[in-house]
């Protein structure tokens, strides 16, 4: 069983890690080199986007792990909680990084990388749907679940080389952008799915911010500057 667990775990976690590289390579074959120095920055700097929230999920596997059959409803909640409010943050810096992007572009890399501007507006909104998903995928994984993990890492590499061959050569590095962007939500739509049916938390509670999360997060913020 153990066994068993690790390999679909290692194969949810391989086709994760494709699926981050699939395009670049696509980029390189369709549009050479040039293309691939402006997709690069534009992925770069999307990327950044999961430091907000790099932490959250290595405290929901352990969490989701430890607790009895009795707690997963419990921790579901609190993970929902988690995921909500990470997800509202993100929207907040995806939407300031959005309309500074040309600006930030131009400040670091000059106008040679103008071009990834636009690239990395097509990106984020697939970065902050997978930004989300990365939380509830681990309590997917914690109440022993890795499959369901694979299966939606794998059909987002699917579709994501399949609409990167077929948006490339007409739209180029937007082509390849908007391409990662649609696998990166539909891997998040399904992790979304799949989190609430073994939660028991509802499609809404899993997504809409609350006013009370908002005051428990000043408390907690307040206790540790306490």
């Amino acid at each position: 069983e153990e066994c068993r667990y690790g390999i679909k775990s290692q194969v949810a976690n391989m086709a994760a890690f494709l699926n981050y590289k699939a395009d670049q390579l696509l980029v390189m074959h369709y549009v050479g080199k040039t293309g691939l120095g402006v997709y690069s920055v534009a992925v770069n700097f999307a990327e950044k986007l999961w430091f907000v929230t790099n932490f959250i999920p290595r405290i929901v596997l352990p969490a989701t792990a430890e607790s009895s059959d009795g707690d997963k409803e419990k921790v579901g909640r609190f993970v929902a909680k988690l995921g909500r409010v990470t997800l509202l943050c993100l929207c907040i810096v995806g939407v300031g990084l959005g309309l500074l992007s040309e600006s930030l572009v131009l400040l670091l890399f000059g106008v040679e990388y103008q071009g990834s501007a636009i690239v990395l507006v097509y990106l984020l909104p697939g970065i902050v749907a997978f930004g989300y998903s990365r939380i509830l995928a681990n309590f997917i994984a914690g109440v022993g679940r890795p499959g369901l993990n694979a299966m939606r890492s794998i059909a987002a590499l699917v579709v994501n080389i399949v609409l990167n061959i077929l948006w490339l050569p007409e739209y180029g590095v937007k082509g390849a952008a908007l391409a990662t962007s649609v696998s990166y939500s539909l891997s998040a739509i399904a992790c979304w799915v799949f989190f609430t049916k073994l939660s028991g938390v509802s499609l809404r509670d899993a997504i809409i911010p609350r006013v009370e999360d908002f005051k428990e997060m000043f408390q907690l913020v307040k206790k540790r500057v306490a």
